[in-house]
């Protein structure tokens, strides 16, 4: 048998077989050795805790970053078409206004003649609003005689203004009258519409065309020389457009 050589750190190379750059790269295996242990180590302990593992993975997923961005919304046009003026002149524009004795325009609807005021009237009688009874027919709405000479004679002048086409109504002595009758003259611009004598218990029922007329009279009187003229009533005196 032949005898080992001793080298100089003592150690016995020909039993190991080992060569010199085999011997310096031995350590740093061990060193990796004790880092991939490690690195398994801590991975457990995280898995354990719950807490993430970061790897720097070209596979790992990225975080994703979300970011808003407003849109203005379009404009919106409306397009407002006005009507054809043949159209738009025949919409209502309100109420008119009547003139200052009560005169309503001439789209306005009928009219009863107590709601004008007299432009003029008699200087001792005239006609007011009143009530009264024709013929067991009573009337809430007329025109009766008032002032000092009403069983004498008397006058009432209202403005139609042009505005009116017919004057309805009906004539005729109260039954609660003294005297049984009354002559009445009614007249349009000076010109006689209606012209008669009315009698207790005969009432007269009267459609008058005032058509274009501007001044309306209405005039009483005694049939005979004296003052003892019947009650006279005019029940619901109405101009109609």
């Amino acid at each position: 048998m032949q005898p080992t050589t001793p080298h100089a750190d003592g150690q016995e190379s020909g039993a190991r077989g080992e060569t010199p750059a085999e011997r310096s790269r031995r350590p740093l295996g061990d060193i990796a050795a004790l880092i991939t242990a490690g690195t398994g180590l801590v991975g457990l302990l995280f898995g354990y805790l719950g807490l993430p593992v970061i790897a720097n993975s070209p596979t790992a997923a990225r975080p994703t970053v979300t970011k808003t961005v407003s849109v203005p919304e379009p404009a919106v046009t409306v397009t407002v078409t006005a009507p054809p003026p043949s159209v738009a002149a025949s919409l209502p524009t309100g109420s008119p206004s009547g003139g200052p004795d009560g005169t309503p325009s001439p789209s306005s609807k009928p009219l009863l003649l107590t709601t004008m005021n007299p432009v003029a009237k008699g200087k001792y009688a005239w006609l007011k609003v009143g009530s009264g009874t024709l013929n067991s027919q009573g009337f809430e709405t007329a025109l009766v005689p008032d002032g000092s000479d009403s069983n004498c004679s008397g006058s009432a002048e209202y403005n139609l203004g042009r505005q009116w086409a017919t004057l309805t109504l009906t004539a005729g002595i109260d039954d609660y009258s003294a005297n049984t009758a009354s002559r009445l003259d009614i007249l349009a611009d000076g010109e006689s519409i209606f012209t008669g004598e009315v009698n207790l218990g005969k009432p007269k029922e009267l459609s008058l065309d005032v058509k274009g007329r501007l001044r309306l009279s209405i005039r009483f009187a005694d049939t005979v020389t004296g003052c003892h003229m019947g009650s006279l009533v005019l029940g619901n005196p109405l101009l109609a457009p």
